[in-house]
């Protein structure tokens, strides 16, 4: 199982949406966390790990960075939330 630590999601028009590293992907399932903390509340807007099954994150969309790293972009739509984080 491959596990992320993410700064902050991708806002792609309006749809919420994480880029995943292919290289890295190892298992049946990715799980993930996203880091991203609102200046007006100090909280986390996404409190969950969230899980999405490898094979899905394959079929998702791709974009290749001008270091070469070629990422899933995963839409939250597609991942489960699991138990809430503490912090």
């Amino acid at each position: 199982m491959t596990h992320y630590k993410i700064r902050a999601p991708i806002w792609n028009g309006g749809q919420r949406c994480v880029g995943l590293n292919l290289q890295l992907l190892h298992g049946p399932m990715t799980t993930f966390e996203i880091e991203y903390v609102t200046k007006k509340t100090k909280k986390r807007s996404y409190p969950y790990t969230f899980t999405v099954p490898t094979a899905v994150v394959f079929t998702c969309p791709r974009q290749t960075l001008p270091s070469g790293v070629t990422l899933a972009i995963v839409s939250l739509e597609k991942c489960t939330e699991a138990v809430p984080n503490e912090g």
